[in-house]
């Protein structure tokens, strides 16, 4: 027992001291940016990144580091990766929208019926934060629907709330099923964005195939499949080729 306390002690001393260090790591990366010292508010954010800290805020402030180091490629893939995990950061929205407003290709909305419009919304709006909140309140509704049958059916009672039982447990897989797809889009992302300055791209992974395109930082798209160095993308007109791998920022999430 006196082990298990032990433990426990040290654990929380352990994330106490890693909360206070990240608290200063943010506070020095603050005070760089508002020198304008950019590459050194980078570093210190990238200190958090390698530190596992994964929040949308991270994102969008070193989205910010290099925009204004004018990397407008790599400002628009921290963009997007803090818009993945929070899609109601209003900031993070506009100033994609300003980067990519900038860039050499221009890349217009995709077009959709309303129908897929206002479920794209939906899922989007959904963190997994607030998907978890939902699943938890749905458990609890399920557990006491089924504390409630059991106190009816001891007391003989002729009137089973099923009805409600059948439709919580509905709900809790829709909402599983839901936290299940929005984690997969946010890890496993096939989104890409360019980041070297001039892209080819050509119809096979390698130089020696047909030249089909050419693009510019910060244009996006979507990563099809990738062999060795080489990437295979679907720009969003449908114009597909392969391109250098290490050209490539990809906005799934990744753990360090």
């Amino acid at each position: 027992m006196k082990k298990i306390i032990i433990i426990f002690v040290i654990l929380i001393i352990s994330l106490q001291a890693s909360a206070g260090r990240n608290e200063t790591i943010i506070a020095n990366a603050e005070e760089a940016y508002e020198n304008r010292k950019f590459d050194v508010a980078l570093t210190e954010y990238t200190k958090l990144l390698n530190d596992n800290v994964i929040n949308s805020d991270l994102f969008y402030n070193i989205g910010n580091c290099y925009f204004r180091l004018d990397k407008l490629g790599l400002a628009v893939l921290y963009y997007k990766k803090s818009l993945l995990l929070d899609p109601g950061n209003e900031s993070a929205f506009k100033n994609l929208s300003l980067a990519l407003s900038m860039t050499k290709d221009k890349q217009s909305v995709e077009s959709s019926d309303f129908i897929s419009k206002v479920a794209k919304n939906i899922f989007g709006m959904l963190s997994l934060n607030i998907l978890a909140v939902i699943i938890l309140i749905l458990i609890f509704l399920a557990v006491l629907n089924v504390n409630l049958m059991l106190l009816k059916y001891r007391n003989r009672e002729k009137t089973v709330p099923v009805f409600w039982l059948f439709i919580t447990l509905t709900f809790l897989i829709v909402f599983i099923f839901l936290a299940y797809a929005k984690n997969d889009y946010i890890y496993n992302s096939k989104q890409g964005v360019a980041i070297g300055s001039v892209i080819a791209g050509f119809s096979g992974p390698g130089e020696e195939f047909t030249r089909v395109f050419t693009i510019h930082e910060g244009m996006m798209f979507t990563i099809m499949k990738t062999e060795d160095d080489w990437s295979q993308i679907k720009l969003e007109n449908g114009i597909g080729g392969w391109i250098p791998a290490n050209q490539i920022g990809r906005c799934a999430i990744k753990t360090f």
